[in-house]
C-alpha cells in the first residue's frame, strides 16, 4: 500500500491552518483545517489512515463493494451480473489501478468504449459507472464522481430486428414438430407467450396451474412482470408431459436442472439454434417478445392487454420498444376506422 506523507509545514486556509497529504505523483489532498498548527497536524494524522485505504483501493475492488450493495438491496442475480459486465466494459485496464480517477480519464474511457459497442450498451455502462461512483463518494471511498460531467452520446436503437410473419410461421411450425425438445419449448414460450429467457428457465412444475391451462409467472425482472398467462393449445400436451410425476419445485424444463448457473444463456443460444435450423434469420430471444407484441397488435388485441401479457406497466413501453411501429400504426388506423363507422374507440 502507498504511504501517505504529511507536508512539513502547515498552509493558511481561511481562519486556520491545514497540512497537505501526498500519496505519490498526482495523488494528494488537503487535511482538515485546525485552529492551530498542532491541531491541524493531529487532524491530518487521523486523515492519513483513511487516505491510505483510499489509495490502496482498486477500481475492481470498488466495483465489487458496489455489487455487494446491490445484493444487500435485493437486486436479482441477473441484474448484478449485468452491472458487473458494464463496469468491466467501461473501466477496462483501469480495473487494477487506483479507484480514484479524474474527469479526463473518465472521458477517455467512455470515448474509447463508444467506438467498440452499440449506443445502448455504452450509455448503460456510463449509467452504471455513475451510480457506482456516486455511492463511493457517499461512502467517502473517493473524493468525487468523475463520470458526472461525461455526456452520453449516440441514440440507442429501439427494439430488436424481428422476423416477418411468414418467417415466424416457419419457426413456429419447425418448433411445434419438436416439442419433445426443451429448446423448442423455449422458443415457443417466448414467441407465443412473450416470456423473457429468465422467466422461462425459472418456471417450475408448480407454476403450471388450473388443470395445466395457465402459466404463473411469480418471479420476474420487475414487479409488474408477475402475471398469469393462458397457455396456447399447441403447448398444453408438451407442458403437461413435463409435469407428470415430478415434484412441484422441479424446473419445468428438465434441461435446466443440469445448467443451474447458465440456464439463461443456454435458452438464448437455443433460440438462435432453432432459428438457423428453421431456415429463418437468426434473431435473439428478446426479439421474440417483440414478435409476440407485433403479432398481438396485428390480431387487433387491445394495447393494455398486450402490455399486461408482456409484464409492462403501460402500453407506451410496449409500443416504443417491442411492437413493430407499422403494426402499432395499423392497429390505430383500424381503431379510427371503427369509430368512423359507428363503433367505439
Amino acid at each position: 500500500m502507498q504511504s501517505v506523507r504529511i507536508s512539513r509545514r502547515a498552509y493558511p486556509h481561511r481562519a486556520g491552518l491545514r497540512f497537505r497529504l501526498s500519496g505519490g505523483p498526482g495523488q494528494h489532498k488537503w487535511g482538515p483545517v485546525g485552529r492551530t498548527e498542532q491541531e491541524a497536524r493531529e487532524l491530518a494524522r487521523i486523515q492519513v489512515a483513511a487516505y491510505q485505504a483510499q489509495l490502496g483501493l482498486t477500481a475492481r475492488e470498488l466495483g465489487e463493494r458496489y455489487l455487494e450493495l446491490l445484493r444487500a438491496l435485493g437486486r436479482k442475480p441477473a441484474s448484478i451480473a449485468a452491472a458487473r459486465s458494464k463496469l468491466v466494459l467501461i473501466l477496462g485496464e483501469q480495473l487494477d489501478r487506483p479507484a480514484a480517477i479524474d474527469e479526463p480519464t473518465a472521458r477517455q474511457l467512455y470515448t474509447e468504449l463508444t467506438g467498440r459497442c452499440a449506443a445502448a450498451t455504452h450509455r448503460e455502462a456510463l449509467r452504471v459507472a455513475r451510480s457506482c461512483y456516486r455511492w463511493a463518494v457517499e461512502e467517502r471511498l473517493v473524493q468525487g464522481n468523475p463520470w458526472d460531467p461525461v455526456r452520453k452520446v449516440g441514440r440507442p436503437r429501439r427494439g430488436k430486428p424481428q422476423l416477418t410473419s411468414d418467417e415466424a410461421r416457419r419457426l413456429l411450425e419447425h418448433c411445434t414438430q419438436r416439442l419433445h425438445e426443451d429448446g423448442a419449448l423455449v422458443v415457443l414460450l417466448a414467441l407465443l407467450c412473450g416470456l423473457r429467457c429468465s422467466e422461462i428457465v425459472h418456471r417450475t412444475v408448480r407454476d403450471i396451474d388450473d388443470a395445466g391451462t395457465t402459466l404463473r409467472v411469480g418471479e420476474s425482472k420487475t414487479e409488474t412482470g408477475r402475471r398469469l398467462l393462458a397457455l396456447p393449445a399447441v403447448l398444453l400436451d408438451a407442458v403437461a408431459a413435463r409435469c407428470v410425476d415430478r415434484p412441484p419445485v422441479a424446473p419445468l424444463l428438465p434441461r435446466v436442472a443440469a445448467l443451474p448457473g447458465s440456464a439463461r444463456q443456454w435458452a438464448s443460444r437455443e433460440v438462435k439454434r432453432y432459428c438457423a435450423a428453421a431456415g429463418v434469420p437468426v434473431v435473439c430471444a428478446h426479439a421474440l417478445r417483440g414478435q409476440f407484441a407485433t403479432l398481438a397488435y396485428e390480431a387487433a388485441a387491445l394495447p393494455h392487454v398486450v402490455a399486461a401479457a408482456l409484464g409492462h406497466r403501460s402500453s407506451e413501453t410496449t409500443e416504443r420498444h417491442y411492437a413493430d411501429p407499422s403494426a402499432v400504426q395499423r392497429a390505430r388506423q383500424r381503431a379510427r376506422l371503427a369509430v368512423l363507422q359507428g363503433g367505439k374507440s
